[in-house]
């Protein structure tokens, strides 16, 4: 019994060298998962904002539809307007904490379904009215301009 306890106590756990090789291959790991976890984020980030300006697109469309009928959602009076992180539209040119925030950080991008509209990093979606050719336009920081959304209300 003494035998067997005195061989457990001298039986010796993993070497210097096998704990360098783990620690380096976790490493190695580690660097090749980083940049490809970044990327992603990022892309992730770019649809959601992608996803938010047709949100305000569409909305405006809608607004542009509805104008002068008693089911208005925009009033032109009030314009612009600035899209809220909870989806809809707040008509005041007070800023607040709930406006929302462009979430990307790689440049200017463009979305592809909304005509004439860029959006930039940490930029804020508006929607503002041009009486002009009585439409709804969104602003979203980019160099584009704005899109216009609808026709004659």
């Amino acid at each position: 019994m003494i035998s067997t306890l005195k061989k457990k106590l001298n039986k010796k756990g993993f070497t210097l060298a096998e704990l360098l090789v783990v620690v380096a291959i976790i490493a190695i790991l580690v660097a090749i998962a980083i940049p490809v976890f970044s990327s992603q984020l990022e892309n992730a980030r770019k649809s959601t904002d992608e996803a938010n300006i047709r949100s305000a697109y569409s909305i405006a469309q809608t607004a542009t539809l509805l104008q002068g009928t008693s089911g208005e959602i925009l009033d032109t009076a009030k314009s612009p307007y600035r899209f809220q992180k909870d989806g809809s539209f707040a008509g005041n040119d007070v800023a607040t904490t709930n406006d929302y925030v462009m979430k990307h950080t790689d440049g200017t991008v463009t979305v592809d379904t909304v005509p004439g509209v860029s959006f930039a990093a940490n930029a804020k979606i508006t929607a503002k009215w041009n009486s002009t050719s009585s439409t709804w336009e969104i602003d979203a920081g980019g160099t584009g301009g704005a899109g216009g959304a609808g026709g004659a209300g």
